[in-house]
C-alpha cells in the first residue's frame, strides 16, 4: 500500500505550523464542504431534509478535523452526532461541534449514518488547533 508514515506527515507540517497556518481549520473546511455535497447530491442521499451525519471521534487531531467539520455542518443545518471512540478528545473540537447544535452519542448507539469521517486515525501531536 502507498502511503506516508506520521513522521513524514509531521514533517511535510512542520514548516506550515511554524508558519502559523491554521491545517486544522482547513481541513475542517474541506471535509465539511465535500460531505455536504455528498449529502445534497440526490444520487447519493436521495430523501428531504438537510442529512445527518456521523462523526466517529478518536483521540487524535484527525478527530479535531472531523469535530471541527461536524461544527460547520451543524452551523449549517445538518443533523451532526458525535461518538467518540478514543480515550481523549480534542477539547476545543469537542466544544465547536457540541456549541454548534452537534448532539453527543453515548458509546453503542451509533445508529444509521448517512455519512462518516473517522477521525481515529492521526499523526500526533504536532497539528494545528
Amino acid at each position: 500500500m502507498d502511503g506516508y508514515g506520521a513522521d513524514q506527515i509531521r514533517a511535510a507540517e512542520r514548516p506550515h505550523l511554524d508558519a502559523g497556518e491554521p491545517l486544522m481549520q482547513r481541513a475542517a473546511d474541506g471535509l465539511a464542504r465535500v460531505v455536504a455535497d455528498l449529502l445534497d447530491d440526490p444520487a447519493v442521499r436521495p430523501g428531504d431534509g438537510p442529512g445527518s451525519v456521523l462523526l466517529l471521534v478518536g483521540s487524535g487531531d484527525n478527530g479535531g478535523d472531523a469535530l471541527f467539520a461536524g461544527a460547520r455542518l451543524a452551523s449549517a443545518g445538518r443533523r451532526v452526532a458525535v461518538l467518540r471512540v478514543g480515550s481523549r478528545v480534542h477539547e476545543a473540537g469537542l466544544a465547536a461541534a457540541l456549541d454548534a447544535g452537534g448532539a453527543p452519542r453515548p458509546t453503542g448507539t451509533a445508529g444509521p449514518p448517512l455519512a462518516r469521517r473517522s477521525g481515529t486515525g492521526g499523526v500526533g501531536p504536532g497539528r494545528s488547533r
